[in-house]
C-alpha cells in the first residue's frame, strides 16, 4: 500500500498544517465579526470563505491521517492513533455545525 507524498515526505503532516492556520483564522475573523460591527462589511467575505475552507482542509487531514495510519499500522490502529482520528472527526463536525451559525450571524447588518 502507497501514500501520498511530496517530495518523498507523508502528505498528512504537510496538509495539516492549513486546518491549524485557517480554524484560528476562522475563530479570530468570527470574534471580529460578531464584537466589532465596524469591520463586518470589510472581514464578512474572508470569514465566509473560511467557514467553506476551514472544513474541507480539516477533512483532507483527517483522510490523509487515516491512510497514514494504515500505512503504518496495517493490523489495526493503537488507541492513540484511533483518539487523534477522533478528534480530528470532532473538529470537523464541529465546523459544519457552525455553518448555519454563520448565516445567523451573516445577516445582522444589511
Amino acid at each position: 500500500m502507497e501514500i501520498p507524498t511530496v517530495l518523498d515526505l507523508p502528505l498528512h503532516p504537510l496538509v495539516l498544517h492549513a486546518p491549524i492556520i485557517l480554524v484560528w483564522l476562522l475563530v479570530l475573523g468570527g470574534l471580529a465579526y460578531l464584537l466589532i460591527p465596524p469591520l463586518r462589511q470589510r472581514i464578512g467575505w474572508a470569514v465566509a470563505a473560511l467557514v467553506v475552507i476551514s472544513p474541507l482542509a480539516v477533512y483532507g487531514t483527517v483522510l490523509t491521517g487515516e491512510q497514514l495510519a494504515n500505512f503504518f499500522e496495517p493490523d489495526g490502529w493503537s488507541d492513540v492513533i484511533q483518539q487523534h482520528q477522533n478528534y480530528g472527526w470532532w473538529l470537523l463536525w464541529t465546523l459544519v455545525a457552525l455553518v448555519p451559525v454563520w448565516f445567523l450571524f451573516a445577516g445582522l447588518d444589511p
